[in-house]
């Protein structure tokens, strides 16, 4: 490892040697003495960098320069995305592009941060992004990164970068289009029902490929591990899923996104929706077999998507990095096409995986009760990154195909379909695999083994009262943050394990092992910062929970620190209430709406969704809802079933954002109320809007 310089000597070390260093784009041959010094000026510019941006130890960071006054910074998405940009400034300078990747090894969409830097005067700027960048120059049509230096600095691995990111297209003429649902090495099946027919068994084995040229080995070429998603999601995915399956006698469509294999390629994620509904066809064709169900293998690993109800991309071959897009939504949707002797199996490995599961439950539902099972398996909860195989760390997959050799569900049978997907759950840790499977009790699918029926944590499934023993805060949060703990908790621990409640907690979702040991994660605001990563974990015992919560664990609470809350919890014993009829889930529909800045089509409907009304104390109470309703605390009247209550929440887009919700209960079945939004004029035209309206209690 080179020794640190002081920034002194940095700039001095710069500004001798920048004449060796014209640019890293020349290909113009040089000496050893010249090309000693433009080592050491490349080395003295790796370290300039270290010392402005002062990466983790777990980081990498590419550098590329000088580049124009003007060049662009663009997140490798597409434009009307909303990708992140960061422009170099317009005046004359020496300016290096940067890319930090805080995350190393994770599957494509992950933490980075997009910099530039002008070396001699130190000045910089920098903003963060969810992808690698191209280097937009002025004139110049983007070259893939090619490595041509590697320097160590504070632990650090730092890449000089010849190119701007852009693609290396690839040729991909061997590779036939997937249209033919039956054809595989294994043969055609023929379509004949003059026999009586056992159950078959079917599978397709998809990845979705990546963009092409993000490093490659340069003029010196580097031995970096950072070279070919595609390749490794093809290879160290996909393959063997695809081969296991093949040994448990499923006939198994290969279809690769990946230039470098002759397996049939999709054109479009439309494809892969029509390709699965064509094995549903073939399906239905066939007939219901003499005995037994049919079984369906779906496996996918590709890039996942954050946002919204999730999505992943389909990469064409070429490496181009012009994705389509698929829905979760539409491609669960595909499935429905499938007769009610099919036993389908969908397993993902993608960034967000379990959004699958999360975000869909009405569609789930509904498979659930037109197929013959359904099982889904996620390498990462909703909320996590997945990681490339054969890099830093095993991929999802990874640890599914470790549990070949292990009985985790103790039914006697080694490497079953449970067994992996335990061995990946174990193996996964904090990123918490999920599954999910119908009808309950039942066999997953052909390669389960014998069903366990025992569900000893059933019972943690209760509303707790939390008692928070310690609490560990080195950044000083506590008083920004608030008690997450001061209102009731639920557990839930039916299709996902959650723990849901009031604000200042942040819900989370995880997973539940039949030793009750718990662990879930989510997303949230907590003091005043959006999109904080929060981490639960525990036990559940005799009726009582042990847990340990984590807020801000990537810093985002600042000081680069988070708040740690160790307690227990006990099950809650609703106290005598003034106005139990309160206290209960309603319906709520709206009356009336004084509205005379025209706040509404900004706003929404707080009341689209039921609201949930639970007790705090004697004579609290909380209301809970989806968005745009923000939750609130308030107080049961004393004079009968009266009660109002105030809180602050984000408002069409407005922080801080003062709410009242008050009104009271005829008759014990009907609740009327009222619910203002901007009670301090907050939104603007200085007026609030009120809803008035009226709930009825859900059954």
């Amino acid at each position: 490892m080179k020794r640190p310089l002081t920034s002194h000597a940095i700039l001095f070390v710069f500004l001798s040697l920048l004449f060796a260093l014209s640019c890293f784009h020349s290909d113009s041959p040089t000496t050893p003495d010249e090309a000693e010094n433009n080592d050491r000026a490349v080395t003295a510019i790796a370290e300039a960098i270290h010392a402005k941006f002062a990466p983790p130890d777990t980081a990498i960071v590419l550098f590329t320069g000088p580049v124009e006054p003007g060049t662009i910074l663009a997140e490798n998405v597409h434009e009307d995305s909303g990708r992140a940009e960061l422009a170099v400034p317009d005046s004359a300078g020496e300016y290096y592009a940067i890319l930090i990747d805080y995350q190393p090894g994770r599957l494509f969409q992950h933490a980075v941060r997009y910099g530039w830097m002008e070396v001699a005067r130190g000045d910089s700027g920098s903003t963060t992004g969810d992808y690698w960048i191209t280097v937009l120059r002025p004139g110049v049509s983007p070259a893939p990164f090619q490595a041509l230096q590697l320097d160590e600095v504070g632990g650090v691995e730092y890449y000089a970068v010849d190119g701007e990111g852009g693609p290396d297209l690839q040729s991909f003429s061997h590779k036939a289009i997937a249209e033919d649902p039956l054809t595989d090495d294994a043969g055609v099946f023929v379509q004949s029902r003059d026999i009586a027919r056992a159950p078959i068994s079917l599978g397709i084995v998809f990845d979705g490929g990546a963009r092409k040229g993000i490093l490659q080995g340069g003029p010196r070429t580097l031995d970096n591990k950072f070279i070919s998603e595609a390749k490794n999601l093809s290879e160290k995915s996909a393959d063997p899923v695809a081969a296991w399956l093949k040994s448990r006698k499923f006939v198994v469509m290969r279809v690769s996104q990946y230039w470098g294999n002759d397996k049939p390629y999709l054109k479009s994620a439309s494809d892969l929706v029509e390709l699965i509904k064509k094995y549903a066809e073939y399906y239905k064709l066939q007939g219901k077999p003499d005995g037994g169900c049919d079984n369906f293998y779906f496996y996918m690993t590709a890039h996942g998507y954050k946002d919204g109800k999730g999505a992943f991309e389909i990469h064409p071959p070429s490496g181009n990095g012009n994705f389509d897009v698929l829905s979760l939504s539409t491609f669960l949707d595909a499935f429905e096409s499938f007769p009610d002797f099919v036993k389908v199996t969908i397993h993902v490995d993608n960034c967000y995986a379990g959004k699958v599961i999360t975000e869909h439950r009405p569609k789930i539902a509904t498979l659930c009760k037109s197929l013959c099972a359904l099982t889904i398996m996620a390498s990462v909860d909703s909320v996590h990154e997945a990681w490339v195989p054969d890099l830093a760390h095993d991929s999802g997959t990874e640890d599914f195909m470790d549990g070949a050799t292990v009985d985790h569900d103790g039914d006697g049978v080694k490497g079953d379909v449970r067994d992996r997907f335990e061995e990946m759950k174990s193996q996964g840790g904090s990123l918490n695999p999920m599954s999910f499977h119908c009808p309950d009790g039942g066999s997953w699918c052909v390669l389960d083994g014998p069903v366990a029926t025992q569900q000893a944590c059933a019972a943690i499934a209760e509303t707790y009262v939390a008692s928070v023993g310690t609490v560990t805060d080195p950044g000083g949060h506590a008083a920004s943050v608030g008690d997450p703990f001061e209102g009731t908790i639920t557990i839930s621990s039916g299709e996902t394990f959650t723990v849901t409640g009031m604000p200042p907690f942040v819900d989370v979702t995880g997973a539940i092992d039949e030793d009750c040991n718990f662990a879930a994660s989510g997303f949230g605001e907590a003091a005043g910062a959006g999109d904080v990563l929060v981490e639960m974990r525990g036990w559940y015992e005799n009726g009582s929970v042990d847990f340990t919560y984590v807020m801000g664990l990537r810093g985002e609470l600042g000081g680069d620190e988070a708040i740690t809350f160790d307690g227990s919890a006990t099950v809650y014993e609703a106290p005598n209430l003034l106005c139990p009829e309160l206290i209960t889930t309603w319906d709520c529909t709206v009356g009336s709406v004084f509205d005379p800045a025209g706040h509404r089509q900004f706003v929404g409907e707080p009341f689209e969704n039921p609201i949930t009304i639970t007790a705090k104390g004697e004579n609290g109470f909380t209301a809970v809802g989806m968005p745009p309703f923000v939750n609130v605390s308030g107080t049961i009247l004393p004079n009968g079933c009266e009660f109002f209550g105030t809180a602050r929440g984000n408002v069409a887009g407005v922080p801080n954002v003062l709410v009242e919700f008050g009104g009271s209960v005829e008759k014990g079945t009907l609740l009327d109320y009222r619910y203002i939004m901007g009670a301090e004029g907050e939104l603007g035209g200085g007026a609030a809007i009120t809803f008035f309206g009226r709930g009825t209690e859900r059954e």
